[in-house]
């Protein structure tokens, strides 16, 4: 009972919280654009740092309320069936602008047979992006992030498996068991560095269990990580998590 007060609570501050730091977002974007007068360089550096705290604070912020929703049974699916190769392409805007400044090389591999996938567009692009945005934090300059996606065939249901895979600093083996704990980020003292709320991985595991997929990775110290993910070809029915028996570990 405790819980389910705590999620509705996180729940209700997210959304209290969102709605005032959109209007900051939103002057801040009308101020450098010019709209409400001319500003000098000084003026645009200051904004673009209140832009970038403004935006980064949102991010955190959506993470609570997604981990929030999920925790009390309120997140749902909208199906739609998209072209595969849009989805790649949305999700390559978002990231280049992640990327930019490391000038990592990001590679893309989708099977020639796969045109189409039925799923949660906006849900399939956040694991995506979770897990991208993940690998270029801890990818070096000038290092390399590879989405492959491909389409695996049984006789009684095929589904589509995804590969995130990165060149950087990898995850020791006694934190992996920890990875998509909620609220935990690796521990090595080579990684405290870099910031978040650690729910980007735990979000990314319920956004594929609600699909009725799987998530898992493999990882090897300096030696770069890998997550894989599958979604079933036919979506027939979102089953509690608690409940579900998962048939789509390769």
């Amino acid at each position: 009972k405790m819980n389910k007060f705590k999620d509705e609570f996180l729940a209700n501050m997210s959304h209290e919280l969102r709605t005032p730091l959109n209007s900051i977002i939103g002057f801040s974007e009308v101020l450098i654009d010019g709209l409400a007068g001319e500003i000098n360089e000084e003026q645009r550096e200051f904004l673009e740092n209140v832009l970038g705290s403004g935006q980064h604070l949102l991010s955190l912020i959506n993470d609570i309320l997604d981990m929030s929703k999920i925790r009390a049974g309120q997140m749902e699916l909208m199906l739609d069936t998209f072209n595969c190769q849009t989805l790649i392409d949305e999700v390559n805007q978002t990231l280049s602008g992640v990327i930019h400044g490391k000038e990592q090389e990001f590679i893309k591999s989708l099977d020639e047979n796969i045109a189409t996938i039925s799923a949660d567009k906006k849900k399939l692009k956040q694991v995506l992006l979770n897990l991208l945005g993940n690998a270029a934090k801890f990818t070096p300059a000038k290092g390399q992030i590879r989405l492959t996606i491909k389409r695996i065939s049984r006789p009684d249901s095929g589904f589509f498996q995804f590969t995130v895979a990165d060149n950087g600093i990898g995850i020791p083996k006694e934190e992996q068991e920890l990875i998509f704990d909620e609220f935990r980020q690796v521990d090595g003292s080579h990684s405290r560095e870099y910031d978040g709320t650690g729910l980007g991985l735990p979000i990314a595991k319920k956004l594929v269990e609600l699909h009725g997929g799987k998530i898992w990775m493999e990882s090897e110290v300096g030696d770069g990580t890998q997550f894989h993910f599958t979604i079933p070809e036919v979506i027939e029915e979102v089953c509690p998590e608690d409940e579900r028996e998962n048939e789509y570990d390769v």
